[in-house]
């Protein structure tokens, strides 16, 4: 029995971004797979620097105003994301970062 791990910035505020991950996880689980499927937790520390929601990093006083002004609303988006991950993506227990050795346990058939 194999396991799929899908690799993908799933952290991210992006609606393509989720409901492909989304669409491949449940499209794969449809094919009656015997073996897990699973979303790798892969943080990438650039996506998450840009996806933080905070006011004090702002690089000027125009991007200071205009994160002041969008920030209600960027973070009931960013917890509404979160919200629907957490119902309905099952994540992979460990976590992968670019900046750690991670051994994935996910094979591929042909490299057996």
């Amino acid at each position: 029995m194999y396991n799929i791990g899908i690799l993908t910035f799933y952290d991210t505020t992006n609606y393509g971004a989720l409901f492909q991950m989304y669409a491949l996880e449940k499209q794969i689980m449809k094919t009656n797979f015997q073996g897990e499927v699973s979303v790798i937790r892969y943080n990438c520390q650039e996506v998450e620097r840009r996806e933080k929601i905070s006011i004090t990093n702002s690089k000027s006083l125009k991007e200071l105003i205009k994160n002041c002004l969008l920030y209600k609303s960027n973070k009931e988006k960013h917890d509404k994301f979160k919200l629907f991950c957490k119902k309905n993506i099952k994540f992979s227990k460990k976590r992968c970062c670019q900046n750690k050795k991670f051994y994935i346990r996910y094979k591929c058939k042909k490299c057996k």
